[in-house]
């Protein structure tokens, strides 16, 4: 049974006035086969937000991990999670 991914992609322009919760470009749930390469996934989701939000010619980065059913995602990585840069 694939599994429930959360996904949050922030902008990473060095702006010292916007706090990390406040860099939120994308954020949401996928469901993930068993075994899924989660770093192409990212990757792939990096590429969709670039095209889907052009205006920002910025770097990007991508957290993906497994959230469990009725949990909302939230706004800040959880800790421990690898991000995928794009």
């Amino acid at each position: 049974m694939p599994t429930r991914y959360a996904y949050l992609i922030h902008r990473t322009d060095p702006d010292p006035d916007r706090d990390d919760d406040r860099r939120v470009m994308s954020r949401g749930t996928m469901r993930l086969d068993d075994g899924a390469d989660l770093g192409e996934v990212a990757r792939e989701l990096l590429a969709e937000n670039r095209s889907l939000h052009s205006f920002y010619g910025g770097s990007r980065r991508c957290w993906l991990w497994p959230l469990p059913d009725g949990e909302t995602v939230p706004r800040i990585p959880p800790a421990g999670v690898e991000p995928v840069d794009g």
